[in-house]
């Protein structure tokens, strides 16, 4: 056996030793694994796919599943490596599949998984079987399903697959609630983004399965045609604020997965009637306690970083309502801001770059 690991270190996995392992020069992330007479065999993807198989694949107990132990999926759960059948989409055109499933489970989501760094991932192959012109019956395809997983090369797949390891020193950690991942986190860390849907989840109204709101706050499909529906499924934020978005992923897709189980209910305010209950100054960030307006000369997450010390009382002197860190001042007063009185900063720094920060109530 021979091992083999991807350029960055993140993902290993044992092959027999007249294989070959190469980078697809065509696509990046993909790896061919081709047997000695240059047959290939199966194919290692690391990033989004174009799309998962075109057949469905739904393995049963018959045929082969085995735990993956060294990859997990961002719950925590190892995968599988799982043997399957692709029925075909015309006569002739059965074949033996063979690639991972996620969360344990061999009938959910062949193919494209969730790693445990929320990447797409895919290490499959496809058999053909049968001669291509007639429809194999049922008992045909459990003697080719059997002689192919019995044979030298099927159990060489398997092991293969099964040896497959991610190192999570190199893929980095995931900002994870529940069953959903957050990725592109943009103007937002994992806390604000979390809190975010925490607010969606206890007070969003649905206009339908795939769009809700707050009047602060909407999430909005992205991706839902069942043939992309591995692709990010929302797009999630504060009103108003393009720039300030993530994508909420769910870590186990399904073809009718409900955004955030929130459903329409007449009791509550329809999103068609949700306005803005702050005044009409611009929201130009938003965090877990304030959101940031007039900022001038500043990223979002400078801003906030700009703010957080004075928050934590670390500005100078920390009784005054005018107060310094660094090259950064800012003064502290009160405010009118949604028809309520709330705190306010107005900050700014030496060498530039401003912005006025409402607590929000």
């Amino acid at each position: 056996m021979r091992t083999f690991t991807t350029p960055d270190g993140a993902y290993s996995f044992q092959h027999p030793a007249d294989w070959t392992v190469a980078e697809d020069p065509s696509q990046d992330g993909e790896y061919v694994v081709r047997r000695g007479d240059g047959q290939a065999v199966a194919g290692l993807g690391v990033g989004r796919p174009a799309g998962p198989l075109a057949s469905p694949v739904y393995p049963n107990t018959t045929y082969a599943s085995v735990d993956v132990p060294g990859v997990a999926d961002p719950l925590g759960r190892n995968v599988s490596a799982v043997v399957g059948l692709v029925p075909g989409q015309s006569i002739g055109g059965e074949a033996i599949a063979f690639g991972l499933a996620d969360g344990g489970d061999p009938a959910a989501n062949y193919g494209w998984i969730r790693a445990a760094d929320a990447s797409f991932l895919t290490f499959s192959g496809i058999r053909h079987i049968g001669n291509g012109s007639t429809m194999l019956s049922e008992e045909e395809v459990d003697r080719e399903m059997a002689a192919y997983t019995a044979s030298a090369e099927g159990r060489s797949v398997l092991a293969m697959l099964a040896s497959l390891t991610m190192d999570p020193s190199v893929t980095g950690t995931v900002c994870q609630d529940g069953n959903y991942v957050y990725t592109e986190l943009r103007g937002l860390d994992c806390d604000e983004a979390t809190w975010i849907i925490g607010e969606l989840r206890e007070r969003a109204s649905a206009k339908d399965a795939y769009t809700v709101a707050t009047n602060e706050h909407l999430c909005e499909t992205r991706g839902t045609d069942p043939t992309e529906f591995h692709d990010p499924m929302y797009v999630c934020g504060p009103r108003g604020t393009p720039d300030v978005r993530f994508n909420l992923d769910p870590i186990v897709v399904t073809w009718d997965h409900p955004l955030l189980d929130v459903q329409e209910d007449t009791d509550r305010e329809s999103v068609e009637d949700v306005v803005p209950d702050v005044d009409d100054a611009a929201v130009d960030c938003v965090g877990v306690n304030y959101e940031f307006t007039e900022v001038d000369g500043l990223t979002c997450p400078e801003a906030k970083g700009m703010l957080q010390p004075f928050l934590e009382g670390k500005g100078t002197p920390a009784d005054e309502d005018a107060q310094v860190v660094d090259d950064t001042a800012c003064t502290r007063a009160p405010a009118e801001r949604g028809g309520a009185t709330v705190p306010s900063w107005t900050c700014s720094r030496t060498q530039g770059g401003s912005f006025v920060a409402y607590a929000r109530m």
